[in-house]
């Protein structure tokens, strides 16, 4: 049984085809890379699959429910996270502050609130520990490297305890003794 699935997607942009008929499934507890070159379509179908981008044909399903054009938020809450190309982090907010609005996903209350329970505070701070940026907690996340940045997203993404996580280029940009760092917390 695949946990998630993509088949016969097709997305074009004005004449510019970006998926042709693409299919991949994902097992339950498998890695799976995707390669391929610059443009060959593989963070379109990454948007795809997490509602950032609507499919002109084809389904996307996850644990064998229809997903296909689900909004991200949606996607995200049934359980499919994902890290992106460029990282999208909270700059102005300490690298803390950042675990908090992922923990708060779903509730703008509780965003606005203090730490809604320990349990999240001390798991935001365990995962933390997991990427090797506790010493920097209480920095402005804009003053981490690129690489540091990769691993917050990362973390950021972790903190939902997701079934699935896509990470879209993981290693680009990031230096080689960054990219091993980030490889073996994968």
């Amino acid at each position: 049984m695949s946990l998630l699935e993509a088949q016969d997607i097709s997305k074009a942009f004005g004449g510019i085809r970006a998926l042709d008929t693409c299919s991949i499934s994902v097992a339950q507890g498998s890695i799976t890379g995707l390669i391929g070159p610059n443009g060959s379509g593989k963070t379109t179908l990454f948007n795809v699959m997490t509602g950032y981008e609507r499919v002109d044909s084809g389904q996307v399903r996850f644990q064998e429910q229809a997903i296909t054009n689900a909004s991200p938020d949606k996607v995200f809450r049934l359980g499919v996270g994902r890290t992106f190309q460029l990282t999208r982090i909270f700059p102005r907010l300490t690298v803390l502050e950042n675990m908090h609005v992922a923990a708060q996903r779903s509730d703008l209350k509780g965003l606005l609130s203090r730490w809604s329970s320990t349990h999240e505070q001390a798991r935001a701070l365990e995962l933390l520990e997991f990427v090797g940026l506790t010493s920097l907690k209480n920095l402005p996340a804009g003053n981490l490297s690129y690489g540091q940045k990769k691993l917050l997203e990362f973390a950021f993404v972790l903190i939902a305890e997701p079934r699935v996580i896509l990470l879209d280029e993981p290693a680009g940009g990031v230096n080689p003794t960054m990219i091993n760092y980030l490889t073996d917390r994968i």
